[in-house]
């Protein structure tokens, strides 16, 4: 028999740090006995699997690293000798003391071949190192599916631009006269090869 906490509570920690946990994994039992442990993101562990002889313990580390500023109520399984254990992993993330000196920037007038610049501050009064970058959208969610988003259309027009070079190109093809099976193998020869020039030309535009 293993003893495994039921809950893993990492209460207020800033969103997109690594906040880590260590939990100690207890064999109390009779015998050696081999332990599994399956988390939700964005929960996780340096170690998710193992052995324990009876009467040794395991210290391992938990991780909890939320990329949202929202509260996380999630389960993970903790499983040994063909039993289960349902453990709650809980945290609330928050953004913190970090913002910018200024919410809106406006830019002064300047002529053609000039510049003008402003200048804004970052600020962390929080108690742990920040690494930022700029963005184009709020969250990484949002990003992600916009970026998939716009695959879609690009796949998709790729595929229409694709299908109407090859049937121009079979248009053009089905004008010529072709006498006997080579001329007939010659003609898918020459349709492929068009194609392929075709679509080099369309990559140099």
């Amino acid at each position: 028999m293993l003893d495994f906490p039921d809950v893993l509570d990492f209460s207020h920690c800033p969103v997109k740090y690594c906040t880590e946990k260590p939990i100690v994994i207890r064999n109390v039992g009779e015998k050696t006995t081999k332990w599994y442990l399956r988390l939700p993101p964005p929960f996780d562990a340096n170690k998710k699997e193992g052995v324990l002889k009876n009467g040794e313990n395991e210290q391992i580390l938990i991780r909890f690293h939320p990329t949202e500023s929202k509260e996380y109520n999630l389960e993970g399984v903790f499983s040994y000798d063909n039993l289960s254990a349902y453990v709650t992993c809980t945290g609330k993330a928050h953004d913190g003391q970090v913002y910018l000196s200024k919410s809106h920037i406006q830019m002064d007038d300047a002529y053609i071949g000039l510049q003008t610049q402003q200048t804004l501050q970052i600020v962390n009064k929080s108690n742990v190192k920040v690494d930022f970058e700029w963005r184009a959208f709020q969250t990484e969610k949002e990003e992600i599916e916009k970026k998939t988003k716009l695959m879609y259309q690009l796949e998709k027009e790729e595929a229409e631009e694709l299908m109407l070079v090859k049937e121009m190109v079979t248009n053009e093809l089905d004008h010529e006269d072709y006498d006997d099976l080579d001329a007939s193998e010659s003609s898918e020869s020459e349709l492929n090869e068009q194609m392929t020039i075709l679509q080099k030309q369309k990559k140099l535009l």
